[in-house]
């Protein structure tokens, strides 16, 4: 994956980054797809990448319906602020790919890439603190 960022770019900051970086990398986190955190059975879980920055953050709401564990982020939540609630790139960043729609973080996470993947992506488009 390459990522493009515009000649005037500022890294935004991004609070809680660094160790949502070391949680990507740390090998604890099962990695899936398509919802925040999956239940796979009554000991294992597999998590989105914003679904690990939300079990650091203690946002996981249990959704009994469908079986999966969902959250919101609320309007105080200064992530918001820096990237919407599915990570989406500052604008002029662009993800160089064959896959044009690769505009999240959330996207990134479900068509493959890694989390050692997308911490290079955090690192490369924010500032992480």
């Amino acid at each position: 994956m390459n990522i493009t960022l515009p000649l005037d770019y500022k890294k935004p900051d991004l609070p809680m980054g660094k160790a949502w970086i070391d949680a990507l990398r740390s090998g604890n986190y099962k990695q899936g797809r398509d919802y925040l955190v999956s239940i796979l059975d009554s000991e294992h879980k597999s998590y989105c990448c914003l679904g690990v920055l939300c079990n650091l953050q203690d946002r996981l709401v249990n959704n009994m319906d469908n079986n999966e564990t969902t959250y919101y982020l609320s309007d105080s939540n200064p992530l918001v602020e820096v990237f919407g609630a599915s990570g989406e790139f500052p604008q002029g960043v662009v993800v160089n790919d064959e896959n044009p729609r690769l505009n999240t973080l959330a996207k990134l996470n479900d068509a493959g890439y890694s989390f050692e993947d997308i911490a290079t992506a955090i690192e490369t488009i924010w500032n992480p603190l």
